[in-house]
């Protein structure tokens, strides 16, 4: 499917649209990489909406990076340190957690691990303690937030805290056309950096990792790991300048 361009591969593409776009001789990746109809009828009656998300997907696969999209941006990011958790979901466990501030490749990385479920809420306040107090603090999905709730709950926890989540998964999404479509954080970092994101383990292995004589050095390992790529997916998607595409240089290398 890849040596013949098939269109299936696309990001977004659906079986109708598929079907409408080869109708009218828009067949490869390629092809709908340059695909500009002049009307309705020239689109098979697709939305033109749809067609140009499409299109931008093309480009995005052909080039093998992503397009960062034009959108608003007034809402600034910084400062901000970035938090993120490795759990056993068997256990309802959370194994570390891992703070990265500045949230940059350069920050300064520390970590906590709690060794019993009774330490998570004071290992995570240790980690934030010092930080300033309008820090934002990303995250990667819902893993943070939920835990939160459910602890501070059952502490009548002041909602400061939570108050500065934002979380980076939902930006990353509307952020830029990715070369394949994205849904975990290993999707992002392989198609949005280009980067191996199993190279410091899987994270549903960290589970595994807590019973070995090295565990410390794996679960700190992955967590900065990690840490490192959603610095660099802020960086590069977040706070980059949009992609300019010259649309018919697009596949010839250009």
């Amino acid at each position: 499917m890849e040596k013949a361009q098939d269109l299936s591969l696309v990001q977004g593409m659906s079986h109708g649209a598929l079907a409408i776009l080869e109708s009218v001789g828009c067949r490869t990746v390629a092809d709908l990489a340059v695909f500009h109809p002049d009307g309705a009828r020239q689109r098979g009656n697709l939305d033109a909406t749809l067609v140009r998300r499409l299109r931008r997907a093309a480009q995005a696969q052909l080039l093998g990076k992503p397009i960062v999209e034009e959108r608003p941006r007034g809402e600034r990011l910084d400062p901000a340190a970035i938090v993120h958790l490795l759990t056993d979901p068997y256990a309802d466990r959370v194994l570390a957690f891992g703070l990265l501030f500045p949230a940059t490749e350069a920050g300064r990385f520390t970590w906590q691990r709690p060794l019993a479920a009774a330490d998570e809420w004071q290992a995570l306040r240790t980690l934030v303690a010092d930080l300033p107090p309008k820090t934002v603090l990303l995250h990667f999905g819902e893993a943070l937030p939920r835990w939160h709730e459910e602890h501070a709950f059952a502490r009548e926890a002041e909602p400061t805290l939570e108050a500065r989540f934002v979380d980076l998964h939902k930006r990353l999404r509307v952020a830029a056309t990715y070369p394949r479509p994205v849904f975990g954080l290993a999707d992002f970092v392989r198609f949005g950096l280009g980067r191996d994101p199993l190279r410091a383990g899987h994270a549903g292995a960290a589970a595994m990792w807590a019973a070995l004589p090295d565990a410390e050095q794996r679960l700190g390992e992955k967590v900065r790991t990690d840490l490192l790529d959603l610095a660099a997916l802020k960086a590069q998607i977040l706070d980059a300048q949009p992609t300019a595409i010259a649309e018919d240089t697009v596949g010839t290398g250009a």
